[in-house]
């Protein structure tokens, strides 16, 4: 028969309660300053959501850019990069919303529309072969039927004078009410030069 174990000494017992106490207490000070953050950081992106939603397009894109200060680990996200993108294009500052759709790229390379966005925005900036590169991105990677793509690369080809490019690029565009502008333009320079070539229903 085996002896009964001796009684643990008072003191350890004391020890062992006072230090599940502090470990306790420490687990719920982490868990609550965590708990306090995630929220501050969705109050914080709520404002700049609330602008944009209610129209105040500079507004937005300041309060975004206040969140990234506050909150630096968001840059490396999809989604912070892809919102303040939108942002800063919905506020004309084309040169900061390019720059953002880049960083979304980057994280997301494959996502429809994106380069097309990101071109465009390049497009407004000046970066005219930056935007041509995007736009090309777009439709071998992304969306091969991305009509703002199919455009600005048409149009492309149209002042290099690859008019046939061109032509067909054009013909595929779907949506041609939002681009009627831009197709009523390349007909005429396509009829002016290749009267033979049938319309492509502007």
């Amino acid at each position: 028969m085996n002896p009964a174990a001796p009684p643990t000494p008072r003191w350890k017992r004391l020890a062992a309660i006072v230090g599940a106490f502090a470990a306790l207490n420490l687990v719920l000070w982490f868990f609550l300053h965590g708990v306090g953050d995630d929220i501050e950081w969705q109050s914080d992106l709520a404002r700049a959501d609330a602008a944009f939603e209610d129209g105040r397009a500079e507004d937005a894109s300041r309060l975004i850019e206040d969140f990234a200060r506050r909150w630096p680990g968001a840059r490396d996200t999809f989604g912070y990069q892809e919102k303040a993108g939108r942002y800063h294009e919905a506020a004309g500052r084309h040169a900061a919303a390019a720059q953002a759709y880049d960083l979304a790229l980057a994280i997301r390379p494959a996502t429809k529309g994106l380069a097309a966005r990101a071109a465009e925005m390049h497009r407004l900036a000046g970066n005219a072969d930056r935007a041509t590169t995007l736009f090309l991105y777009e439709l071998s990677k992304g969306d091969a039927a991305n009509d703002l793509a199919l455009v600005r690369i048409g149009q492309a080809f149209l002042d290099d004078g690859e008019l046939l490019a061109a032509f067909d690029q054009f013909g595929k565009v779907r949506d041609r009410e939002r681009f009627a502008e831009e197709l009523a333009e390349a007909n005429a320079r396509l009829r002016a030069e290749l009267p033979e070539l049938a319309e492509f229903d502007p």
